[in-house]
């Protein structure tokens, strides 16, 4: 069974997030399926939260 009413293309995924937070912190969407979306995001500078 799916989740999604409608399954995005990684492709699509990857041009809906230009501009968007997920480009900002970097994240890369890897595979998408009927039950599940998997991505990365890297643990940099724009990531760490900042010492106090």
């Amino acid at each position: 069974m799916t989740i999604w009413k409608v399954t995005p293309t990684l492709e699509v995924l990857k041009e809906r997030a230009q501009g968007t937070l997920i480009a900002h912190l970097g994240i890369e969407f890897l595979d998408i399926d009927g039950e599940s979306l998997r991505a990365r995001m890297p643990a940099d500078e724009r990531t760490f939260q900042p010492s106090v």
